[in-house]
This record gives structure tokens, C-alpha cells and sequence, in this order.
């Protein structure tokens, strides 16, 4: 790994994807990244919501409706780096047994330039955020958007989600081998994760050992290295000062 590779990891625009090791092993094997089902959706809000034409009125058929919609789900860096949040290593990368996969922004959503409906965007969270909805018409869904795809309850924030929708029942999917920079194993304390099964597995079907990296921390500094130990990125490294505490005197 030399200088220019740390360099332009720095310097490119990212989003990232959690997912488990036989699901990655797919992606990699066909270089293409499936849209999901909205039902699949894990917040109770978007999965399973009433979408009314008008008040008390009777309710669209949102379970049919939905089906005609598709999207992808990816982390993107916030307040903190994309590839680093815990809780996604935990829900959505099989309890850090699985990967996280990095792509270079522009280029994954440079496949859609000349796309008809085709949404991307940041999630916006917001409080006391309900996934009812009142529409004029099922039509009139397209001109809220936002609402109905770009919007979730606040605690779903460190998720720090950017979403691609698909109303076209000819994008299922998107190639990936032009946008993918790497592929992130979360590092094992017992060992190194690279010299593991499924990391050489992982590099059997990437071709290229130099685009699977792991992840690690040692006494809060974290850092992503590849194969050979060279550093893909690294974390500032937290100063600690000494602190006179006055104990309490032992009567």
C-alpha cells in the first residue's frame, strides 16, 4: 500500500455497505449489488404504515403499491467514519463476522446519471416521525418523496443512511465493479483476520488482496490496514494527560 492509495481513500467521497460474509461472497462472485423489497425494511414505520387518499377515508392498497418500489440501503460518513459504526458491524454484518464493503460515491451513482425513476439521498431524521401518510392520490406519492422514503424516526440516526429508490422494474441491481474501493473485515482479537478462511476466500473471488482491508483499534486509535500492514486510513490518535485525583484520606 503506498501513499497515493491513503491519499485517495482521504480524498474520495464514500458510502458503504453492511452485509454478512455468504451474502458478500455473492456480491463480489457477480459484482452486482441487489435492491431489496421495502417489506424487508427492519423499521416497523416504512415496512408496515396506512397510506390514506384522504382522512377516513378507506386505505390504499400500500402492501401493492410498495411492491413497485425497491431500494438499496448504504452508510455514509457523518459524525463518524461509515465503515466504523458499531452497530451496523452488529445488526447488519452478522455480528462483525461479516464484511463492509466501500465504494467510491460518484462512480456507484454515476450508474443511474440517466436513470428515470431513480431517487438517491441522505436520510433525514427527525422527531416523532410517523410513516402514515395522507395523499390526494397514489400519483400524487411521487411529489412526496422525501416523506415517504427520505425521512425516519431519530433513533435510527447512527445508522447514518444514504438511500437509492427504484420505481423501475428494470434496476433490481447495480454493477459494482468500477465503484467498489474495498472490502472491510472487522479485525478478530485472537487473531489477524486476514490470515482467517473466509478473508482468503474473499481475496480468492476479488483477485486483488490489496482491496481487502481490516479494521482495528488499539487503545481508542483506529486504523485500516491491508494484507501487508500498510495503512489504508487511521484515526487521530486521543492524547491522554496525567490527572491528579486527591483520594480520599483512610480514617
Amino acid at each position: 500500500m503506498d501513499n497515493n492509495m491513503k491519499e485517495q481513500f482521504k480524498s474520495t467521497e464514500k458510502l458503504y455497505h453492511y452485509t454478512s460474509f455468504d451474502s458478500a461472497c455473492k456480491i463480489l462472485s457477480s459484482m452486482t449489488l441487489r435492491f431489496g423489497a421495502i417489506h424487508e425494511l427492519n423499521d416497523p414505520q416504512e415496512a408496515k404504515r396506512a397510506i390514506f387518499t384522504e382522512l377516513h377515508a378507506d386505505q390504499l392498497q400500500w402492501n401493492n403499491l410498495r411492491n413497485r418500489f425497491r431500494q438499496l440501503s448504504l452508510s455514509q460518513d457523518d459524525s463518524i467514519p461509515g465503515f466504523r459504526i458499531q452497530s451496523m458491524w452488529s445488526h447488519y454484518a452478522d455480528r462483525s463476522n461479516g464484511v463492509c464493503l466501500v465504494f467510491d460515491k460518484k462512480k456507484l451513482l454515476g450508474k443511474f446519471d440517466d436513470k428515470q425513476y431513480v431517487w438517491h439521498g441522505k436520510i433525514n431524521y427527525i422527531d416523532s416521525h410517523t410513516g402514515d401518510l395522507i395523499l390526494g392520490s397514489d400519483t400524487n406519492l411521487f411529489n412526496r418523496l422525501k416523506d415517504v422514503f427520505f425521512k425516519k424516526d431519530k433513533s435510527w440516526a447512527s445508522e447514518q443512511e444514504y438511500r437509492i429508490v427504484s420505481y423501475s422494474s428494470d434496476i433490481t441491481q447495480v454493477d459494482i465493479s468500477d465503484s467498489l474501493m474495498g472490502v472491510i473485515l472487522y479485525a478478530s482479537p485472537e487473531d489477524v483476520r486476514q490470515n482467517m478462511a473466509d478473508a482468503k476466500a474473499l481475496a480468492s473471488i476479488l483477485g486483488d488482496e490489496n482491496k481487502l482491508w481490516e479494521l482495528g483499534n488499539f487503545s481508542d486509535e483506529w486504523n485500516l490496514r491491508d494484507k501487508d500492514g500498510s495503512t489504508v486510513w487511521s484515526s487521530d490518535p486521543i492524547e491522554y494527560t496525567d490527572i491528579d485525583i486527591e483520594l480520599p484520606k483512610v480514617m
